[in-house]
């Protein structure tokens, strides 16, 4: 399942299984967390992160003290299940990295949602997330038990999915076209390789596009750096793309400036032309009806609905604009 899906799952998994654990899994920086903090955030939860591969036994189970007559062992509740309430996400990040005995310990936790004289709160959610055993992040099979108390959901990445996020947090508008065009500088773990693309690290590379008047050698470096030689090649050459094209062609004359019909021209002309509605600010306006004009004429609305989200977000005034109305009636018309 894409992101999106993952969280109608889990809203719809605790409506009606509100004290059953989830574990999420999936290829690391695919944005397991992240996800988990929206759901949080939406249904007006806290979420509590713990690392459990980081954690010993003791951590779980807690500290052993003497009774107040001396005569028996009472245990230290730890800090992390104290402080949780009804209004709280416990979320077990990293969970199947976490060391055998570790885990061992969060089997009442998970399945009868006490431990010890601790006893979650009514209305205490359990989440846990981790990397898949293919990934080579020294993750372990959960003892078959301890997997039988959970309800187990797989990430999948979707670019479309991860686009929404990208326009909606400010990526650089071109490497979300390079994205759009060839998904997998994005998305190609290889545990085998020193760096590879996850959107995690591919984010961060997208941040050395908009470093000024940085030697070209020297952002390619960079970005090699996060997502390893081929997808930086990849990114590298769809954003350095000497077109004929000049974009004031497209302001000024958009019924005739030149179409061009190669997948990855139209994608670098469209995160171009985003880039630009994205440099005006809040000037955009002045540019977006030229932009969808031209874009109309394409023979594909996926440039034009491309160009739409990014404008709408990093200005929002062209949402006042006969432009844009005129544009969500066509995609709209498309989609239905």
């Amino acid at each position: 399942m894409n992101l999106r899906e993952i969280k109608q799952a889990l809203k719809a998994h605790f409506s009606v299984n509100p004290k059953a654990a989830v574990f999420l899994s999936g290829a690391p920086g695919c944005g397991k967390t992240e996800t988990i903090d929206q759901v949080a955030e939406e249904d007006d939860r806290i979420n509590l992160d713990t690392r459990v591969s980081s954690m010993d036994q003791v951590d779980v189970r807690g500290l052993p003290s003497k009774s107040e007559k001396g005569d028996t062992v009472t245990w230290l509740i730890p800090e992390f299940l104290a402080q949780l309430t009804d209004r709280h996400n416990l979320f077990l990040d990293e969970f199947n990295a976490g060391q055998l005995s570790t885990l061992h310990s969060f089997y009442g936790v998970i399945q009868e949602r006490r431990l010890g004289n601790w006893i979650a709160p009514e209305g205490l959610r359990i989440i846990a997330a981790g990397n898949r055993e293919t990934d080579g992040c020294k993750v372990q099979k959960m003892p078959a038990a301890l997997s039988d108390r959970f309800l187990h959901l797989d990430v999948d990445f979707d670019v479309e999915v991860w686009s929404e996020w990208a326009i909606a947090n400010g990526v650089n508008p071109k490497a979300i076209a390079a994205a759009r065009f060839q998904s997998e500088i994005v998305s190609n773990f290889d545990p085998s390789a020193r760096t590879s693309p996850t959107p995690r690290s591919f984010v961060r590379a997208a941040r050395y596009l908009d470093i000024p008047d940085i030697p070209k050698h020297l952002r390619d470096e960079l970005i090699t750096g996060q997502i390893g030689q081929g997808a930086a090649d990849a990114l590298s050459a769809f954003v350095d793309q000497r077109l004929s094209i000049d974009l004031q062609d497209v302001i000024k004359d958009p019924k005739n400036a030149q179409i061009y019909h190669d997948l990855d021209v139209r994608w670098a002309i469209t995160g171009s032309l985003a880039e630009l509605c994205k440099r005006m600010g809040d000037d955009a306006a002045a540019v977006f009806e030229p932009v969808v004009t031209y874009l109309r004429r394409w023979d594909e609305p996926e440039y034009l609905s491309l160009f739409v989200k990014h404008a709408e977000t990093v200005a929002p005034a062209v949402t006042q604009t006969a432009a844009y109305q005129d544009a969500l009636i066509d995609l709209g018309s498309i989609e239905n």
